[in-house]
């Protein structure tokens, strides 16, 4: 009898193996997901850190040793972002202020311009030596009405 042949397979483990842990600060259990693509560990990684959790990645070195990577504070992210929206809503309150103080100014310096060029303004057929020529002309060097 023929002895039959082995499995051809690569019997090598892998080296390219990753570890990501999330931790919620409510307690239990945390959660570990074991992958070997990059691209899974970093959206895992991000959908974690999303829900709250303080995540640390690592990857595999050999022999059940585990060499951090990265580190992800999921709570104090979600409070920069909770910040960050403030802020942005306080700038846009603001900015709705300052443009309502805006116009009321455009406001007040059209009804000031309108009063100054009534003042300006002869009363037309205005007897005197004029004779219907502008009694001021303009103002020379901040030293009076020539």
């Amino acid at each position: 009898m023929k002895r039959r042949a082995g499995l051809g397979r690569d019997r090598t483990m892998n080296t390219t193996a990753y570890r990501v842990t999330g931790t919620w600060p409510a307690g239990g259990r945390p959660a570990v997901k074991p992958t070997q693509d990059k691209r899974a560990r970093d959206r895992i990684a991000r959908q974690m850190a999303a829900a709250g959790a303080h995540v640390v990645v690592e990857e595999h070195l050999g022999h059940g040793v585990w060499g951090e990577l990265y580190e992800i504070d999921g709570p104090a992210e979600a409070a920069a972002r909770r910040q960050a929206q403030l802020d942005a809503e306080l700038a846009a309150q603001t900015a709705w202020h300052d443009e309502l103080a805006v116009a009321e100014q455009v406001r007040l310096d059209d009804e000031q311009h309108a009063e100054v060029e009534r003042l300006m303004r002869q009363a037309p057929g205005a007897p005197g030596r004029h004779k219907g020529k502008p009694a001021c002309r303009h103002v020379v060097n901040g030293s009076g009405i020539r």
